[in-house]
């Protein structure tokens, strides 16, 4: 027709360009589509590369943390639930992926890889599982030489990847003091030399961690305090930091934000039902400045923790209801119940992870 403008269709966009810089910024559950897009697709989202270049993206600062649950009192003998760290919202609980297996506890986890301690009893684990649970890869560990490390009354353990050698490591602390390091490419247990003593240790510890620095820190839960353990990873040697002389024997999480470490302490008036939320970022030195102090009205006896410091600076915390949301900078803020969590979920069986595609098969042995 005449006078109709030519439409000129657009240029393909090079393979390069399309592989290594767009689908490495697409969500994940997305890219789990796109496997079905054609063989080459498939071939290279499953490639450790597009992995490692796609948890880049991944933990960059919009990254969506999610909490994996194994939950209590459900018809199957174990569910895992996952929920947006950021918006509350609950998918839906999945059934134990390993196969055999009645029931796991979330330990540790990394780069979207969760390290999984599958029951055997009360006493012990019988394994120790890396697990993917975005895609459902998992890796059954070696089993060490000292029995210890399966031991379900640990005093620590730790997941962490190292930059320099490209390797997935599992810090195991024993209520022994003894000291053992897992690594993912070699599948292999070896101990550690250290001049750790707990003369003051209980059965079940808090083993919550972070890595900061080159240095992974533990949360230790001790018979009547708490201590911040500090391990250097290029020297593997520990050192003791003392948390705020402040600080009860109660209710209190740590997380790593705004490049330091913060411990958020929990203080309870069971008399009134408040509880008064301490918030306090730690220096290069082992040194405490106190940033938040306010009361938050928590009207629920069932109450068992705080649970993750969400970007807006509240916390999404635990009770035998379900999930609530608490401002801990409000006055008397009440917190308020996510009602589409389940009504009985164990703190101490729960993961933070981010979803990628990095494998706990990466490494051929």
């Amino acid at each position: 027709m005449a006078g109709r403008k030519k439409i000129t269709p657009a240029p393909e966009l090079p393979p390069e360009i399309l592989l290594f810089h767009i689908l490495p910024r697409l969500p994940a559950k997305s890219l789990l589509r796109f496997k079905c897009v054609c063989t080459q697709w498939r071939s290279f989202l499953a490639t450790p590369l597009f992995a490692n270049i796609h948890l880049h993206h991944a933990t960059a600062a919009d990254r969506r943390e999610k909490l994996v649950f194994c939950t209590i009192g459900s018809t199957s003998p174990c569910n895992f639930l996952i929920i947006d760290c950021e918006d509350g919202l609950v998918a839906q609980p999945r059934c134990c992926p390993f196969p055999g297996f009645a029931a796991a506890t979330v330990t540790s986890s990394v780069n979207g890889l969760a390290c999984m301690g599958i029951w055997k009893n009360a006493q012990e684990f019988s394994d120790l599982i890396l697990w993917n649970p975005l895609t459902g890869e998992y890796k059954t560990l070696s089993r060490p030489v000292d029995r210890k490390c399966y031991s379900t009354s640990f005093t620590a353990l730790g997941l962490y990847h190292t930059r320099t050698d490209d390797d997935y490591k599992i810090l195991r602390i024993n209520a022994d003091s003894s000291v053992y390091l897992y690594s993912l490419k070699s599948d292999s247990w070896r101990k550690l030399e250290s001049e750790l003593d707990y003369h003051e240790r209980i059965p079940y510890a808090a083993d919550h961690h972070h890595l900061l620095d080159e240095s992974l820190h533990f949360l230790m839960k001790l018979k009547t305090r708490y201590l911040i353990i500090r391990l250097d990873l290029k020297t593997e040697k520990f050192t003791k930091i003392a948390v705020p002389s402040t600080c009860p024997y109660g209710c209190l999480r740590f997380v790593v934000g705004k490049g330091c470490i913060q411990l958020t302490i929990f203080k309870a008036d069971l008399s009134s039902g408040t509880r008064t939320i301490e918030e306090w970022l730690m220096d290069g030195g082992g040194n405490w400045t106190k940033v938040v102090n306010s009361s938050c009205s928590i009207q629920d006896s069932s109450f068992q923790g705080p649970l993750y410091l969400m970007r807006n600076g509240n916390w999404l915390m635990c009770t035998n209801n379900g999930i609530c949301k608490v401002d801990p900078a409000g006055n008397n803020a009440k917190g308020h119940h996510l009602s589409s969590t389940p009504p009985i979920i164990v703190t101490y069986q729960l993961g933070i992870y981010i979803e990628t595609f990095v494998s706990p098969n990466q490494y051929v042995h």
